[in-house]
């Protein structure tokens, strides 16, 4: 502690520059919701109302932290508590660690096995464990073959269980480091203070974890195809008749090219705050801030909005359709409430009115699919993370709002849907839990490589698992996609690069 701030002091008496960066840190991403939402430590705990109550104000941070001030909390309990949180949220829970002024602690390993490798799912995945402590929290730097993983900061790995991965040299980078530009930089880094380190963990050796080529892994498919191809070419000089025509070859030259995007984008909404026309949700920011890392670590170009409304969200969707073209990757993902009316999704913007809203007041997906109706890109990925029960009153107005687009119905190829549950029922979020059921699953699955029905199909799985919602929440997959592609599939910009650079720059502007 410095400037006059001693462990002791109480929460409510910080100086005002502190105390106002210390609220500003709080409200981002909600994270005094995590703080006050458990029930194993009381004293950090709101009501319902209270917490309605400050989701109303301009400033619930502040708030809150005059609350734990007149509950006597300090400086000291308050890093406890951020420091219980970190080992379950991660990073999130740095800032106002780094506001408070915690000392800089050097990453070291959690245990004398740097990398712990298992076997999981039905026996085809190897799951690769790194463990590490340190303040700030950790950050994970996969490695293979030397060359740095698209996984993001994950302390887990989970790979395919094949002779391939086997040969293949894996490691972890795990470091810390204090972030230059910041307020708490400078007394970080004064008087030649450590301000990072690092550790590189040893090589893990897969030899004992060798199998069976693996059916989800392209290469020992490409393998398997390679020694198709072989003898039928062998037969072939004896057997002139083995290929019937030249369709079998162009299946197999097919299945060989390979699988790539021109180039990656996503837009992500999230709207939480619907008070008072509707109840408030919880977890769609930190839904949206999940996927948003997830994919920039796949290098996907990423706009994401929170709380919009009606206009906004029109306004932004038909700004997004602009950086979709041939050969490029999407990502549409919104996450708040919703409804199903005549077999069309609804999304409902924050400035929705309460139980009376008709097709004027909503998205309606029927919309969206017109609005990229002229782009055809290699995949198009739409995730709805929303209730599709059957809430309109007047149903007949949303059949009638529907038939313009029924009349004039445009299909494009390579279109997933990825609904978080299926007509009729709810999507659901748990009390206690950073994410909702659908991205606790996804965000979990998404960083394998695989195609992505594969990996739809595994979340799907992963939620009928789950005793909780098993019953309750019943996702749903529908697709039109030929290819095996994967959100990992790598960049060729070649022959695109004009239409690269514009996305680029298009991208930047929604950006700013």
């Amino acid at each position: 502690m410095s400037d006059g701030i001693a462990l002791s002091t109480n929460l409510s008496e910080l100086p005002y520059g502190l105390f106002h960066s210390l609220a500003l840190s709080l409200e981002s991403g909600s994270l005094w919701r995590l703080i006050c939402n458990d029930s194993d430590d009381t004293v950090f705990c709101l009501s319902q109302s209270d917490i309605e109550r400050f989701e109303k104000l301009n400033d619930p941070g502040a708030q809150y932290l005059r609350y734990l001030g007149n509950r006597g909390l300090t400086v000291e309990k308050l890093l406890k508590r951020l420091h219980t949180l970190a080992k379950f949220h991660g990073p999130i829970m740095d800032r106002p660690q780094l506001l408070l002024h915690r000392k800089f602690c050097p990453v070291i390993w959690s245990r004398k096995e740097q990398i712990r490798v298992s076997i999981v799912a039905d026996g085809t995945q190897l799951k690769l464990e790194c463990k590490a402590n340190g303040f700030p929290v950790p950050r994970y730097e996969w490695r293979e073959n030397g060359k740095i993983m698209a996984c993001g900061s994950v302390a887990t790995l989970v790979i395919l269980r094949c002779p391939c991965t086997a040969r293949n040299v894996f490691n972890c980078r795990v470091y810390n480091f204090i972030e230059d530009g910041q307020a708490y930089t400078e007394f970080y880094k004064a008087n030649g203070k450590t301000s990072e380190s690092e550790l590189i963990s040893d090589i893990v050796d897969l030899s004992n974890f060798v199998s069976a080529p693996n059916p989800n892994c392209q290469q020992c498919n490409l393998n398997d195809l390679d020694r198709i191809y072989n003898k039928l070419v062998n037969a072939s000089a004896t057997t002139p008749a083995a290929f019937g025509g030249d369709d079998g070859m162009l299946d197999t030259m097919d299945c060989t090219t390979a699988v790539t995007a021109s180039d990656k984008v996503a837009l992500i909404i999230s709207n939480r705050t619907y008070f008072p026309n509707m109840s408030n949700l919880i977890t769609p920011h930190c839904d949206a801030e999940t996927l948003a890392e997830i994919l920039q670590s796949l290098k996907f170009k990423t706009v994401t909005l929170g709380d919009l409304k009606l206009e906004e969200m029109k306004f932004i969707i038909k700004e997004y359709r602009k950086l979709l073209g041939e050969g490029v990757y999407a990502v549409f993902y919104f996450v708040g409430h919703g409804f199903e009316a005549n077999g069309q999704c609804y999304l409902l913007p924050t400035d929705a009115p309460g139980h009376t809203y008709g097709p004027q007041h909503c998205i309606s997906m029927d919309w969206v699919l017109s609005v990229f109706s002229d782009y055809n890109p290699a995949l198009n990925l739409i995730l709805l993370d929303i209730c599709r029960k059957f809430l309109p009153s007047d149903l007949d107005l949303f059949t009638q709002y529907a038939e313009q687009y029924r009349k004039n119905a445009k299909v494009n190829r390579n279109t997933v849907y990825g609904y978080a549950t299926s007509g009729g029922v709810g999507a659901y979020e748990i009390k206690g839990e950073t994410n909702g059921v659908f991205m606790k699953y996804f965000k979990n699955r998404v960083l394998n490589q695989q195609p992505i029905l594969n990996i739809l199909n595994r979340v799907f799985r992963d939620i009928e698992k789950d005793k909780k919602v098993r019953d309750v929440q019943i996702p749903e997959l529908r697709s039109n996609l030929t290819k095996p592609r994967s959100l990992y599939d790598p960049f060729v910009v070649d022959g695109h690069t004009n239409s690269f650079e514009n996305h680029t720059i298009h991208w930047r502007l929604m950006h700013g």
